[in-house]
């Protein structure tokens, strides 16, 4: 628990400001000066886990856990090759192949939409949010196409694949780098499609990629031969990491804390190890034909209450928001009683700044709190 600050405001327009260690005397003392008041809340109330461990699944669409495998919620149903997020913009992207289209939500799984449509075995969306592209391997079309992040303007940019998985950016070189399943290569080229080089060859069945630019190292699973392998941007220097799994899929790193994470398609389970392979541990088992995975380590900024203004019987708060992110309002009518009341139920940020309109109010106090859900 952190420590809170209460703000009380006043019928009459005065502030008075107390600390949690006041909340004793507070409770005792039910009018201050003759004023009656309505109370506020402010302050992150519990701690709550910013980073998140994203996945797609053949049989139960999108989930999320947090970090060390807790936590698990279903965000989408449906196939889902995916997601990508885009934390600050609060959606994710994800590739359904069955039905043959890219789709998009908020990071709660709200707000669904069809981006595009009429592709033959879309894989997960690779983001260039300066740019405001997304790129795609279209599989079982054997093409790599970019768009719109809202779908618009589609090119091919490079054709003739012998089915093209996992699409990732090297932005700050111009690259894009893929894994072809059925050619048993990784390959790589200029974003506009240009320049195409195969860096390593030989591979059974290689699924899906990712990078660590700045230790130049790519990291990739093979499915046939059950391992994670490594090598330099180059294809140069290869190393077999993890051996003896189940058909591995999705990899992710999280490179400041020196860890990798991937699906285990065939166990039905989520991993992680260091990045040189040492120190595995299984953090979720159980599922059913997991795919993609994504990591969230973003940061969110301390929830501030902006503003607070009553008019007549009604109180309206402002607070700073994470776009996509769900936040619960509560409320209760003196601090010594044990419990808070939902005031309705969670709302979704839709830009970074969100206002609840409580009314009317009619106890002599109300105070408030404001949950960031996980």
């Amino acid at each position: 628990m952190k420590t809170h600050l209460f703000e009380l405001f006043s019928v009459s327009g005065l502030w008075q400001v107390f600390t949690q260690s006041d909340v004793k005397t507070l409770s005792r003392r039910r009018s201050v000066r003759g004023l009656l008041f309505l109370g506020l809340f402010l302050g992150t109330v519990v701690e709550v886990r910013s980073a998140y461990i994203y996945w797609g699944q053949e049989d139960g669409g999108i989930r999320r856990a947090n970090l060390d495998g807790t936590g698990q919620k279903t965000l989408a149903t449906g196939f889902a090759l995916g997601p990508t997020v885009d934390v600050q913009g609060g959606k994710m992207y994800w590739g359904d192949p069955i039905n043959g289209v890219i789709r998009r939500a908020n990071l709660d799984g709200t707000g669904q939409k069809t981006l595009i449509s009429g592709m033959n075995g879309p894989g997960a969306p690779a983001l260039d949010l300066a740019a405001g592209l997304m790129y795609w391997n279209n599989s079982c079309g054997g093409d790599i196409r970019r768009a719109n992040l809202d779908g618009t303007d589609q090119k091919i940019l490079v054709t003739g694949l012998d089915t093209p998985y996992s699409v990732v950016l090297d932005l700050a070189d111009g690259k894009m780098y893929w894994a072809s399943y059925d050619g048993g290569d990784i390959l790589r080229a200029n974003l506009d499609g240009t320049g195409k080089t195969t860096l390593v060859r030989g591979l059974a069945n290689p699924v899906l990629v990712a990078l660590d630019i700045g230790g130049g190292k790519m990291y990739w699973s093979v499915e046939t031969s059950g391992d994670i392998r490594r090598a330099n941007l180059d294809g140069s220097g290869q190393e077999i990491l993890v051996r003896n799994l189940n058909r591995p899929a999705g990899i992710a790193l999280a490179l400041d804390s020196g860890k990798m994470y991937w699906i285990d398609f065939g166990g039905g389970n989520i991993r992680r190890a260091n990045l040189d392979g040492t120190g595995q541990q299984t953090l979720i088992t159980g599922l059913t034909g997991p795919t993609v995975i994504t990591l969230d380590l973003s940061v969110p900024p301390p929830l501030k209450i902006r503003t607070a203004t009553k008019a007549d019987s009604y109180f309206t708060l402002n607070w700073n928001a994470l776009l996509g992110r769900a936040y619960q309002v509560q409320f209760k009518s003196d601090l010594i009683q044990s419990n808070w009341i939902n005031l309705g139920s969670h709302i979704t940020a839709t830009n970074s700044s969100m206002t609840f309109l409580d009314s009317p109010v009619t106890d002599p106090q109300r105070l408030y709190r404001i949950f960031l859900l996980p």
